[in-house]
């Protein structure tokens, strides 16, 4: 039988249709293009995130500064007038200084305690907006200022260590013997007055507490050389015969205030109990002459804070007003700051507290 040689299929390679490996032109762009969108998404919202952030920062350490600024001048005005335990009763009563002391004063004999007769400096003197002092460098324009005087409340024991020229010192005396009722010195050898150890015999010497006056105002600059432009709170504050200057919070844009003034010799149907303000008014009015700081028992302070950094674009809105107290209604601002007030009124409680009637 005839060999027959097998048959093969015939090759395709030369006829299909080779597969396609790889990606073309147009889906290579088209895959770009996409990336390009998701990428310009992310980075939309990291820097609305990031924007965010930072305005929430900014009105959070602005909030911050203008309650603890509130803060500190409440507790500072709440004590003022706080002389220590003067002796009181029948034949002791006590004089003010009229006209209030300089504010800037800083000899012994300028602060406002005498002796003949008893007299003791008021505890809150206000400061109008228009009135220039030494002490209180790079004020802002426009803002009001308050003196507060009073005794730090730690006694002193160890007078000879303690007590250092202009560091002044308040003593009274715990025993109606003694020639004097107050010594007020910067000379440890001064301070003689008793007080009785065993309740009956005065045969020790008596503590005393320093003396401390402090003046609450608004400077343009929180660093001022050179100047950052940075309104700031400041405290001016006497020690050791000098005005020391320390920043207490930045961003605090102004500053006003209202004395609640209770007129000793008001009685009658519609008059407020003794030891209430009778009226209030600023340092500018008639109403708050020189002379009736004695007569100051409440403050009304008014506060205005603003963000560190402007945001960029931002105004106030048009119907915007904020109210200063006795600058009135300040309209809105267009410099890019964010703004918020502060009011309180805070009751002077060692004035007011003497004059109520159980």
């Amino acid at each position: 039988m005839p060999y027959t040689p097998t048959a093969f299929p015939p090759r395709r390679g030369t006829t299909a249709r080779r597969r396609s490996h790889g990606m073309t032109l147009v889906e290579l762009m088209v895959a770009l293009t996409i990336s390009l969108f998701i990428v310009g998404f992310l980075l939309t919202m990291y820097v609305n995130a990031a924007r965010s952030k930072t305005e929430l920062d900014k009105t959070s350490r602005q909030i911050e500064n203008g309650r603890y600024a509130m803060d500190l001048l409440r507790e500072d005005i709440e004590m003022a007038g706080y002389f220590g335990p003067l002796p009181q009763g029948a034949g002791y009563e006590y004089a003010y200084d009229t006209p209030a002391p300089d504010p800037c004063a800083t000899a012994k004999a300028d602060l406002g305690f005498k002796d003949d007769p008893w007299t003791l400096p008021p505890g809150v003197q206000g400061i109008a907006p228009n009135t220039d002092l030494a002490c209180l460098p790079n004020r802002k324009a426009g803002t009001a200022a308050v003196v507060v005087r009073r005794l730090d409340p730690t006694p002193v024991e160890d007078l000879d260590a303690a007590v250092t020229a202009n560091n002044f010192h308040l003593q009274t005396s715990f025993c109606y013997e003694d020639p004097k009722r107050f010594v007020f010195s910067d000379q440890p050898a001064d301070f003689t007055l008793r007080r009785a150890f065993d309740g009956t015999a005065c045969t020790g010497r008596n503590f005393a507490q320093r003396y401390l006056q402090r003046i609450y105002y608004v400077a343009a600059c929180g660093r001022c050389d050179p100047s950052d432009n940075l309104p700031t709170l400041k405290r001016a504050e006497l020690v050791d015969g000098a005005w020391q200057l320390r920043s207490l919070a930045d961003g605090i844009d102004d500053l006003q205030f209202e004395y609640g003034f209770d007129d000793p010799a008001g009685t009658g149907p519609g008059v407020p109990p003794p030891g209430t303000p009778d009226v209030f008014s600023s340092a500018l009015g008639a109403a708050a002459p020189s002379d009736a700081w004695a007569n100051a028992v409440a403050v009304r302070v008014f506060l205005m804070s603003r963000t560190v950094v402007a945001t960029r674009g931002y105004k106030d809105p048009a119907d915007i007003t904020y109210d200063m107290g006795p600058r009135g209604q300040i309209p809105a601002f267009e410099d890019g700051y964010k703004r918020r007030v502060y009011a309180s009124q805070v009751r002077i409680q060692n004035i007011s507290g003497m004059r109520e009637t159980p």
